[in-house]
């Protein structure tokens, strides 16, 4: 056979199969450990925590959930229902002389009206992205402070860039109610709990409420030190401020910290939310 047509032989070390040692094989095992602990949900990590329970009953299930039905839904529902408050502030604003008192002509109303959903637009992906880096509860309680605080800004406003500013920031603070509330929701209930606590939640009753307010807006004198509708602003918005107070200490960020339920109950009603799959808290924006 000539030189030329020899087959080359493999060198040695080049395509040679090397055995792993047991100290190659642990040092993989730690980098996955250390990888998918930086994905672990939250809820895992307070399962095992934790320990184990005896199994849930179907009475203790009940119980569980009416307490948590008890605190989440008027918590919700009220944050929800004195943010839409603040909202049509500006059209009872006006039956007390707004416009006038600002010198609002031609389209300058209507602008007021329009920019508070421009704000929601340009907040909601910040805020969606935030909410999933930061505590829920937490969250939605500062931005619940935020725009109440705008709405306490407003009655001491008399220009129309002002206004427009204000109600700019109150749409950015209030982009995040819905997918919030919708968020909490999800980490309190089963998928076939959730969508009648959805329509009680999202269903706010404002207009009882707004109408209600401008009653007693209305039996404030006309010689008062400040206008009515400064009065309106005042009063919505130091209610919505008392509330957001509320919410720090009391709104929970998911079952792990609900206060109203026991250790016990904390495991079990993370434990029953595993069909769900969609996890508890994650930092992870999908």
């Amino acid at each position: 056979m000539s030189p030329t047509e020899e087959k080359k032989m493999p060198v040695a070390g080049e395509d040679a199969i090397h055995p792993v040692t047991s100290n190659q094989v642990a040092h993989s095992n730690d980098n996955v450990k250390q990888a998918q602990s930086k994905e672990v949900d939250q809820a895992a990590k307070f399962l095992a925590s934790v320990g184990r329970f005896p199994p849930m009953t179907p009475e203790q299930e009940k119980v569980i959930v009416r307490k948590i039905d008890r605190w989440m839904i008027p918590l919700l529902l009220f944050m929800g229902l004195f943010a839409a408050v603040d909202k049509v502030q500006l059209a009872t604003g006006a039956l007390y002389g707004f416009k006038e008192d600002n010198n609002l002509h031609g389209q300058d109303y209507s602008w007021l009206g329009s920019i508070l959903s421009l704000g929601m637009l340009v907040g909601i992906s910040p805020s969606t992205y935030l909410i999933h880096r930061l505590p829920a509860g937490k969250y939605l309680s500062a931005c619940s402070m935020c725009w109440s605080l705008m709405t306490l800004c407003i009655a001491a406003c008399h220009n129309w860039a002002g206004l427009m500013v204000l109600r700019f920031l109150m749409g950015v603070f209030e982009a995040i109610i819905s997918p919030g509330a919708t968020l909490l929701i999800s980490v309190f209930w089963k998928k076939s709990e959730q969508p009648i606590r959805n329509c009680i939640i999202m269903t706010v009753f404002s207009s009882v409420v707004n109408g209600f307010l401008s009653w007693v807006i209305g039996k404030i004198p006309a010689d008062a030190p400040l206008a009515r509708w400064q009065y309106l602003y005042l009063l919505t918005g130091s209610m919505n401020v008392l509330y957001s107070i509320f919410m720090i200490f009391y709104l929970p960020d998911s079952p792990i910290n609900a206060h109203f339920l026991t250790v016990e109950e904390r495991w079990h009603a993370v434990q029953r939310l595993a069909e769900n799959r969609t996890g508890i808290d994650s930092s992870k924006w999908k």
